[in-house]
Formats: C-alpha cells, structure tokens, sequence
C-alpha cells in the first residue's frame, strides 16, 4: 500500500520552549546569538566557571560580543559573576546551582537539540543576529 504525505501547517505548531516560563526568562535574558550560545554551553556544561574570554574562546565569539552577553545574563538573574570583579575581563561567569536555573537551562538545552524548527525559533527569539568574526 504506498504511503501518502501528510502536510502540517507549521503556523499551527508551538515551539514547546515558549510554553514554559523559566525557559522564556532565559530566552528573554539572552539577547544576542552569544547569550543563547552561552546558556547552550551551560546546558551542556552546567559547572562551567570561566572569564569572558575564555567563553569567547570555546564559542568563537568576539570577546565583546561574549562580554555584552555575559553581563546581560547577569543582570537578568540568570549567571553570578565573582566577586570584587563584578565586570570586566577578569570577571568569572557560573551559573548558580539554586533556584532551579540548572533544570531550566537543561530544558533549554533540550529544546534547541529538538531539531531545526526549534533551534530557529529559538535564534529568531533571541533578535538580530551578529556573526561570530
């Protein structure tokens, strides 16, 4: 028997990360293409401790393109930053193990991993775009 094509109206679909709150919050304090490469980074990797260049360098960011993103999470409440170096180059970046951000992050993390559709809704949610150099 052959098989006929079944065709979905892509409209009608809801990316599954705008549905959860937490998930939009982090969306929301991303910004730019390298906040939401940051948070990826933290799904994969959510005792990752390091300086704005050093995040530059495993994402291949601009250092202040990853700066810019840092301290937008930051000031979102989603990243703590050291103390006595509370900006700047030196600064180190975690995220903080409380208050559920772990688990959000993760699903975040899972959303992007979806698939295209997701992963595009996700970059287009984040605004315009600034190429890694």
């Amino acid at each position: 028997m052959p098989k006929t094509a079944v065709c979905i109206d892509d409209r009608a679909l809801e990316p599954t990360w705008e549905s959860d709150p937490a998930v939009g919050r982090l969306v929301s304090a991303a910004k730019s293409a390298a906040g939401l490469n940051i948070l990826i980074l933290f799904g994969q990797d959510p005792l990752a401790c390091d300086t704005p260049q050093g995040f530059a360098m495993r994402l291949r960011y601009p250092v202040d393109q990853v700066q810019d993103a840092l301290e937008s999470l930051h000031a979102g409440g989603v990243l703590s930053v050291s103390e006595g170096q509370a900006s700047g180059p030196r600064a180190c970046y975690w995220l903080p193990a409380g208050g559920g951000l772990p688990t959000a992050v993760r699903r975040l993390f899972e959303a992007y991993m979806t698939g295209p559709r997701e992963r595009g809704a996700l970059v287009r949610a984040v605004g315009p775009q600034r190429v890694p150099a």
